[in-house]
């Protein structure tokens, strides 16, 4: 599969289940309309309007679980064809592909979620495809948890998941988050923003660091470069030894090959102040 292709349109898997619950909900208005409206024509004693009410009730339920069981095919389907569409790129590049598997480090799964914010189910990880890109040990995968926020916020909790990919480093860098808008509303604690110096990055980007120092090292020509010529819209972070992208729609192999291909190219124009211990020296 192509490598270029970026930004293909997808349902996101949350907004597919976002709809199918819509259309269960309104189901279950009109049933309920339908019963209350029924209950009074009956005790009015219209017959008339109760049987047509009834018949009305009759049509429509059996047309809204026809409506469900298409939702559902739909989305079945869609995933199925995707899977297995990405374990036949992960064998084909000498990779592995699982439909489940453990989730990534904590550090990793932690950029995805927000950190100000406790996972009460463990993150969960699938469709995960696993091998060498390059030379540098990468993973691809859909994560998924189950958060609640700050007591008082949302006493419930909500469903989170992203598709995330990470590359293996030699060496570590800083913590560092590249996104547009700002860090700090995703990750609920503020970070150091970082000034690029000269040309600076398009003005999309938003910069934030613990280390500014040294990501304002990282931050060279060749790497504004690669990033004002990269339109994609989804995040990038470091930490540790670790490089990921995340946020992206689709999951399918040409996005992870684009990502892939954007991740190494950053890690390959690193400059060694950027590094921290004594791969900086």
């Amino acid at each position: 599969m192509s490598s270029t292709t970026r930004n293909r349109r997808a349902k996101d898997p949350d907004r597919v289940k976002f709809n199918r619950g819509r259309l269960v909900i309104l189901a279950t208005v009109l049933l309920l309309a339908g019963a209350t409206t029924l209950t009074t024509r009956l005790l009015q004693n219209q017959m008339a309007s109760a049987l047509v009410i009834i018949a009305l009730i009759v049509v429509a339920v059996p047309a809204i679980g026809r409506a469900l069981q298409l939702i559902n095919r739909t989305v079945d389907d869609r995933y199925r064809g995707m899977r297995d569409a990405n374990r036949a790129w992960a064998a084909s590049i000498g990779g592995s592909f699982d439909a489940t598997a453990a989730p990534p480090p904590p550090e990793i799964s932690s950029i995805a979620f927000a950190e100000d914010r406790r996972v009460l189910v463990p993150v969960t990880a699938s469709e995960v495809v696993s091998g060498d890109w390059r030379g540098r040990p990468f993973e691809a995968m859909h994560l998924s948890g189950y958060e609640k926020l700050r007591p008082g916020v949302d006493a419930k909790g909500r469903d989170v998941s992203t598709n995330l990919v990470y590359l293996a480093l030699p060496h570590a860098l800083p913590d560092l988050r590249i996104m547009s808008g700002s860090v700090a509303r995703d990750y609920g604690r503020p970070m150091t923003e970082v000034i690029i110096p000269h040309d600076g990055v398009g003005g999309w980007w938003r910069i934030q660091s613990d280390d500014p120092t040294r990501s304002v090292a990282l931050m060279n020509a060749d790497v504004r470069e690669l990033l004002n010529g990269w339109g994609s819209p989804i995040r990038i972070a470091a930490t540790g030894r670790y490089l990921i992208s995340y946020g992206d729609p689709t999951g399918d192999a040409d996005a992870i090959a684009a990502q892939l291909d954007f991740l190494t190219a950053f890690a390959d124009r690193i400059p060694r102040g950027a590094l921290l211990g004594d791969a900086a020296d």
